[in-house]
């Protein structure tokens, strides 16, 4: 991010007493896999320790070819997985491995301040099945 955005953010949130939530692609933390944690948002530290002073309550953010989910300096986050090819966990020194996880969407619900984040795979037609009350009493 340039001078001109980070002044831009600050004004933004200086000018608003609402609650705050972030959708930006590039993920502004480390998530534990070198191999994207080296491409990650330059300025992460400046960025949060910008969010911080603020009202933001939850980022959101792609890039990453994973679901991610953390809490840094008391903010919440998400990373999405890839609409194209996923990021395999086991990712060690400079190579990019993949798997064949699924791609997915999330729906987000934010009410009174509150995240809601349902998962939905995708590809594939889904099985969907009555749940019977009946079947499942205890003997």
């Amino acid at each position: 991010m340039c001078e001109i955005r980070y002044e831009w953010l600050e004004n933004i949130l200086q000018n608003t007493n609402k609650n705050c939530f972030i959708f930006m692609h590039h993920h502004p933390v480390k998530i534990g896999i070198n191999v994207i944690d080296d491409i990650n948002f330059l300025s992460f530290n400046r960025f949060f320790n910008l969010i911080s002073k603020y009202n933001v309550k939850h980022l959101f953010f792609g890039h990453i070819h994973r679901n991610v989910f953390g809490v840094k300096n008391g903010i919440g986050y998400f990373g999405i997985r890839s609409t194209n090819h996923q990021l395999a966990l086991k990712n060690t020194n400079k190579k990019y491995l993949t798997n064949e996880e699924k791609p997915n969407y999330a729906v987000i619900d934010i009410i009174d301040g509150n995240v809601n984040i349902n998962l939905h795979e995708y590809l594939e037609e889904e099985r969907v099945y009555l749940y019977d009350e009946e079947s499942v009493k205890p003997s």
